[in-house]
C-alpha cells in the first residue's frame, strides 16, 4: 500500500522502536554505513542468530527474528540512507491511525472499526501452540479478531 502512495500505518510503535533498536545494533556491530552494507549486516546477523535460536527449541523467537530482519529489508527498498529508514520505520509504525491500520490480534484488543479484513486466518491457532494453555490462548485470539468489526468481516487466505 505505501509503494501505492495509499497512507498505510502498522498499529504498534513499540514494534517501530524494536526495530530501530535491532538496526542501529547490526548496524553499529558491523560498522554499516550504507544501506547496502545494513542489508547485508542484518541477513549475516539474521542468519546466525536464528540458527541459534534453533539449536535452542526457541522457534517462536526465531521466527520473531526473521520477520523483523525481513521487515527491515524491505523497509530500506528505495532508501538513500540509513536515516532515511530510521524514518520510514517511524512512519509506518505509528499508532496515530489515518489511512489503512494493521495490527496483530493483540493491538486490536478493545479496539473496533467498519470493516476488517483478517489476514491469513488459517495461522490460528498457531502451529506451536501444543500446550493446552496455549491452545486456549489462541482460540481467545482467534475470538477477539472475529469481534472487532462493527459490520463487515473479510477472511483473506494465504497463498
Amino acid at each position: 500500500l505505501i509503494r501505492q502512495g495509499i497512507k498505510a500505518v502498522i498499529i504498534g510503535r513499540d514494534i517501530g522502536q524494536g526495530l530501530i533498536i535491532l538496526m542501529t545494533k547490526v548496524q553499529k556491530k558491523h560498522n554499516a554505513d550504507t544501506v547496502l552494507q545494513l542489508i547485508s549486516a542484518l541477513w549475516e546477523y539474521g542468519d546466525r542468530e536464528i540458527a541459534k535460536l534453533m539449536q535452542a527449541k526457541k522457534q517462536a523467537q526465531a521466527a520473531t527474528l526473521q520477520d523483523q530482519v525481513d521487515t527491515i529489508v524491505a523497509l530500506c527498498e528505495g532508501a538513500d540512507t540509513i536515516e532515511q529508514v530510521k524514518s520510514k520505520i517511524a512512519t509506518v509504525f505509528d499508532d496515530r491511525v489515518s489511512g489503512v491500520a494493521f495490527s496483530s490480534i493483540h493491538k486490536s484488543k478493545g479496539l473496533e472499526a467498519d470493516r476488517i479484513f483478517i489476514i491469513r486466518p488459517e495461522l490460528t491457532p498457531h502451529k506451536l501452540a501444543v500446550q493446552p494453555w496455549q491452545q486456549t490462548q489462541e482460540r481467545n485470539l482467534q475470538y477477539i479478531s472475529w469481534t472487532r468489526s462493527r459490520s463487515e468481516l473479510y477472511f483473506v487466505a494465504g497463498e
